[in-house]
């Protein structure tokens, strides 16, 4: 199971570092900092601040970023 599955099947447990594992894999690059906020940028899509403190990361943040790579799976399709 890759790790876009098991964001989904848990989407209440996941932390900083694994949603910037799954942004990266998806072509979002680290473009700056901003406080605690990392943050990643992909051409077409907007800046996506990932909360670098925040552990795990709140749900409205995690369905955000899967919004956006479903679209980009998609496209990829």
């Amino acid at each position: 199971m890759d790790l876009y599955e098991r964001i989904m099947r848990n989407k209440h447990n996941v932390t900083p570092k694994q949603l910037i594992e799954l942004l990266e894999s998806y072509g979002f690059k680290h473009r700056s900092t901003s406080g605690d906020h990392y943050l990643y940028k992909r051409a077409g899509y907007r800046p996506f601040p990932v909360p670098i403190r925040q552990n795990p990361l709140a749900i409205h943040i995690v369905q955000e970023a899967l919004r956006m790579i479903e679209e980009i799976r998609e496209l990829e399709q």
